[in-house]
């Protein structure tokens, strides 16, 4: 898997967000298997086309919300770095994070998964339960039934859009933004 974070203001015309003016959230669309090697080189423009192209074509896609940044502590990290030791396959999906800028502002992240990669990641997040997000939060001592019952929803629609896209073959771009 191939992670970047890029600095799109200029190729979008539009300026970079200033924290807190929006949180930072997680959009992934299916991809294409000839176009992995495209979207690697620009991300930028093939996550523009998909967010235009899902709704009118019905493509998968998923949008994770702020709550992805706990489906990468449910599914063993891959926070900070792309390529981390042993982690399992289903925190590829939701590697990486926003770049923040010395000025207060961030920088998108984007990540491209393989048709093969999404297979891994597919079998590998099948095998995570509602009774692991219950463990994740006793771990980190939360007590928030109401953040358990998010996460379990995301938890659901992440394997579903995993499911999706590799009984198509599909590869897939996600923004962390």
């Amino acid at each position: 898997m191939i992670g970047t974070t890029v600095d799109n203001s200029a190729a979008t015309g539009r300026t970079l967000e200033r924290l807190g003016t929006m949180g930072i959230r997680y959009y992934g669309f299916a991809l294409a298997a000839d176009d992995v090697n495209s979207a690697r080189a620009d991300p930028n423009r093939f996550v523009h086309a998909a967010e235009h192209e899902s709704i009118r074509h019905g493509w998968s896609d998923a949008c994770l919300d702020k709550g992805w940044s706990v489906l990468q502590g449910l599914f063993g990290g891959l926070r900070w770095t792309m390529d981390g030791p042993s982690t399992r396959p289903a925190a590829r999906l939701v590697a990486g994070d926003v770049y923040y800028t010395p000025e207060g502002t961030y920088l998108p992240h984007y990540g491209v998964l393989t048709p093969e990669e999404m297979t891994e990641i597919a079998a590998d997040i099948e095998l995570v339960t509602a009774a692991d997000v219950d463990s994740y939060f006793d771990a980190e001592r939360r007590d928030r039934r109401g953040d358990i019952r998010y996460t379990c929803d995301l938890l659901r629609q992440a394997q579903t859009f995993c499911r999706e896209v590799v009984s198509r073959g599909q590869g897939a771009i996600y923004a962390i933004t």
